[in-house]
């Protein structure tokens, strides 16, 4: 981030009495990306006199989040997640364009371009770097006046420093949460988003499912071909279990496991994942005429039949592979 700071203090060494510099300079202290932001947003309304102040990001799945907000209630930045109308971040987040909408904007009645509250007055830009918009930074009033030009001009210089900070707190993240053998997530990524996945489905009653996949014969196959050939076989079963998934699935390895989070999708659906996994292990060229021959223990568990929170349903799934495991053999227990 340091690197980030230096080329925006160069920026606005013309003015450095305003409000950036003075963010700018806080920035530099040993405060948390999560912290400077949300000095950031603070400083703002401090200084702007805003009803609203926030900043948006999409997760990896494209979902819409509110990372730091001031001036909307805890429930509507909760329940923002679950899915919301959001024509204006949509829209900019197409076009890369800021957006000011007033009374005689033609979007100004519209209910998908405003947020929790009513305004008068609303300023948007994209959040964008390496040619690409991560989210948007809004700011609302319900006064009569409008924003003005120096006004939208330093909130457009934050709203870039800001992009810098959570450029580099996602590419931090990415380093904690990818595994580095094969790509997928980490176990802890995937409990985390279990967890999200389950506050969103029991809040809109939608089915939810996860996998638990468990390499049999790995260890004898290592003594057989070597760990590099055994490192390599998890890598290749890996990339079988993520060319079955969406988008909006997440797959994740620890050891010789690998985790897989299905959200919208019942027990039925999640299983015919498993049998087009297990159908393509068994077809790939990578195994073929290798002994001991490598299989698949499946266990699976959905919301809500088989528990209505993450500890209960990872249970289950575990329960359904131990009993694939009893099985024998490539085997899906649901």
């Amino acid at each position: 981030m340091t690197l980030c700071i230096k080329i925006y203090q160069e920026i606005n060494l013309d003015n450095p009495n305003n409000i950036v510099s003075e963010v700018i300079n806080s920035f530099t202290s040993r405060l948390s990306h999560d912290e400077a932001l949300s000095l950031a947003v603070q400083r703002l309304m401090d200084y702007c006199k805003y009803n609203t102040c926030a900043i948006i990001t999409v997760d990896r799945k494209g979902c819409p989040i509110i990372r730091i907000a001031r001036g909307l209630s805890n429930d509507y930045i909760k329940s923002f997640y679950a899915g919301c109308d959001t024509d204006i971040m949509n829209d900019i987040m197409k076009t890369g364009k800021e957006v000011l909408i007033t009374k005689s904007h033609p979007m100004f009645n519209k209910s998908g371009y405003r947020f929790e509250h009513d305004y008068k007055v609303l300023f948007a830009v994209p959040l964008s770097i390496h040619g690409k918009t991560i989210g948007i930074m809004y700011m609302d009033t319900n006064s009569d006046a409008l924003f003005s030009k120096e006004e939208m001009k330093i909130f457009t210089d934050i709203a870039n420093l800001c992009t810098l900070i959570i450029d580099n707190k996602v590419n931090l993240e990415e380093l904690h949460i990818l595994d580095n053998m094969t790509g997928t997530y980490t176990y802890n990524y995937f409990y985390e988003e279990l967890r999200k996945e389950m506050k969103r489905a029991s809040r809109s009653n939608r089915p939810l499912a996860i996998l638990i996949a468990s390499i049999g014969h790995i260890k004898e196959y290592n003594s057989v071909y070597g760990h590099l050939a055994g490192d390599a076989a998890i890598k290749a079963i890996s990339e079988i279990v993520r060319s079955s998934l969406r988008d909006t699935d997440t797959a994740s390895r620890y050891a010789a496991r690998f985790a897989v989070l299905f959200p919208d999708t019942g027990s039925d659906g999640a299983k015919k994942v498993a049998e087009r996994i297990c159908s393509d292990l068994n077809e790939s060229s990578v195994f073929k005429d290798k002994q001991p021959s490598l299989t698949l223990r499946i266990g699976i568990a959905s919301f809500p039949e088989n528990g209505e929170d993450e500890d209960t349903l990872v249970s289950t799934a575990e329960k359904n592979l131990f009993e694939s495991k009893r099985k024998g053999g490539t085997s899906i227990t649901a």
